[in-house]
Formats: C-alpha cells, structure tokens, sequence
C-alpha cells in the first residue's frame, strides 16, 4: 500500500502532465536553460565589472574560465536552444584560447585576451580604433563576435516561442 505522500506525489505528477501539453513543457525548460545560461555568463561578465583591464582581468578570467564552460556543457537544453548553448561553449572555448594565448606588441608579451571588448561594443570598438594593436582576427574578438550574434538569435528563438525575453526579466537578452 503506498504512503499517502506518495499518493500526493503521484496524483500531482499526473496533473501537471495533463495540465501541460507539449508546448507548456518545452517554453519552461527553455526558461530554465535560459535562466541558468544566463546566471553562468553573468558569473563571467562579473570577472570583468571590478574595473580591471588586460591582462590582470584575463588572469582571473583564466583561472575561472574553465569552470564556467564547464558548467556551460551540464546545462541540459531543450532542442530548440541546443545551438545557443553549442555557441556559448565556443565562445568560452574561444575566450580560453585567447587568454593563453601570447602576442609580442612591441618587444613586450601580451595576453589576446581584451577585457574591454566584449559582445556589446565589439562592432564599434574596431570601428572607432582601427589602429589599436589587437588581433582583430583571433578568438577574442571572434568569441565577441559569436556571444552577440548568438544573444541575438537566442532573443528571436524565445519570442518565436511566445517568451517575452523583457517579461521573463532576461535583461541582457533585451540589451542586444
């Protein structure tokens, strides 16, 4: 005979299931994966908020970067937003590249990691700096470039879903 909580449990899970048809199932679990996605890149974004510039900010960048695409790759995605969850691994994987990477500007030793370039003003950085001394091809700006575009189709996935990235409280999905 089963315990009454099991009862409850039970007779619960048989009314969500029915309450909620396909469609009611797949808009939450994009939610969820969107919601965690975003708390992991706002982890990232905060490595970069205290001001610091490169190459103290790719130092910490470097020692956290890992984890976060780690965590990136755990998430569990619905189908519909697998290709955004595929981008923001490349992205890290990109970002992780550039931060190890060496340059030599000058005699001197650089990371390629730009901490002040990022998926809001990569475009018009390069613009508005086309002599700065950045490889302008390498993953960094390349990973820059990936993290807008895919906010950006990962803004259309949801409303082509009937999620409303503002009202769901996705801010940074609002900012592209």
């Amino acid at each position: 005979v089963p315990s009454p909580a099991l009862s409850l449990v039970v007779l619960t899970l048989a009314f969500v299931l029915t309450a909620c048809g396909p469609a009611d199932l797949q808009r939450e679990a994009m939610i969820t994966f969107t919601r965690q996605a975003l708390q992991i890149e706002a982890k990232r974004d905060d490595l970069f908020k205290e001001g610091f510039v490169s190459p103290i900010a790719c130092i910490f960048f470097m020692r956290s970067a890992p984890e976060l695409k780690a965590q990136m790759l755990l998430l569990d995605s619905p189908p519909s937003l697998q290709s955004v969850k595929d981008s923001l691994v490349e992205a890290y994987r990109l970002e992780i590249e550039a931060a190890g990477r060496e340059g030599d500007f000058f005699g001197g030793s650089t990371s390629q990691c730009y901490s002040y370039i990022d998926k809001l003003n990569v475009d018009s950085f390069l613009e508005a700096y086309p002599n700065v001394m950045i490889d302008r091809n390498g993953p960094w700006v390349m990973a820059q470039q990936l993290r807008r575009d895919t906010y950006a189709s990962w803004s259309e996935r949801l409303r082509s879903h009937g999620i409303d990235p503002a009202k769901e409280g996705f801010t940074t999905l609002v900012q592209q």
